[in-house]
């Protein structure tokens, strides 16, 4: 069964474990270990845990919150039917675009100094406007549909208050990372605006929605995280005065 009726702790507890397993990127990618290459093989650690693990979570996350929130006995079965299509179509482009991001991103590591003008034009291409932009798209798309999806199937459950705090602070977590990733990612200028317009479509869908906030824990996660991840870019760019690469400011810092 595509949907399925859990209780509202086990939302809770996915978004909470989401919001803190995006963070530890933030953490691994400055270690030395991480940018090492397996032993005679030219893929750094980094990489290969990217590869592996950012997929599965990525994608999975959003798997579980459809299975896990609760089915609406009066949703018809082409309104569903436009969820699965949305989310398969989502999905494909977040694993799509990460896996050229993170193929030509590994290849251009390798790169010489004196390699072809052409051939680093395109890996940088796939690296970075191409592969971020379908990756980028992607979870964007995610989230605004897991916004809809909650509003439309909302819990018979209420948030306790802990549990309010918990995932507005998870959806921070998850916002500042997510703008960190876009700033890293060299794609600030274009997914600002969708950035924006995406926190548009999710606040009315939050806003409007026949009941309670506190009986939507997926929106009230997701808006909250494309808040912060909002300031965090509009901060970063008054702070340095343009959308310079997290991972320069690091190395500069470095004695």
């Amino acid at each position: 069964m595509f949907i399925g009726d859990l209780k509202m702790t086990r939302i809770v507890a996915i978004l909470s474990a989401y919001g803190l397993v995006t963070v530890l990127p933030i953490f691994f990618v400055f270690q030395p270990f991480f940018v090492v290459d397996l032993p005679g093989i030219p893929i750094r650690y980094g990489d290969l845990l990217d590869l592996l693990l950012t997929p599965w979570i990525g994608v999975g996350v959003f798997a579980l919150l459809y299975v896990f929130i609760p089915k609406a006995s009066d949703s018809s079965t082409s309104h569903k039917n436009l969820y699965r299509v949305l989310f398969f179509a989502f999905s494909v482009l977040y694993v799509e675009g990460h896996g050229i991001h993170l193929a030509a991103n590994s290849i251009g590591n390798n790169l010489a100094a004196n390699t072809d003008a052409r051939l680093a034009l395109s890996i940088f291409l796939f690296d970075e406007p191409i592969g971020h932009l379908l990756w980028l798209g992607g979870a964007i798309g995610l989230a605004l549909i897991t916004v809809a999806y909650q509003t439309s199937h909302t819990s018979r459950d209420q948030l306790s208050r802990r549990q309010i705090w918990l995932i507005l602070a998870s959806g921070m977590l998850y916002g500042v990372t997510f703008g960190l990733t876009i700033i890293e990612g060299q794609s600030a200028l274009w997914a600002g605006p969708l950035v924006v317009g995406a926190l548009i479509v999710m606040g009315i869908r939050w806003l409007r929605g026949s009941a309670k906030w506190t009986k939507r824990p997926a929106s009230t996660f997701f808006v909250s995280g494309f808040a912060v991840l909002l300031a965090t870019l509009g901060v970063w760019l008054l702070r340095f005065g343009s959308f310079v690469e997290p991972s320069t400011m690091f190395l500069q810092l470095q004695p």
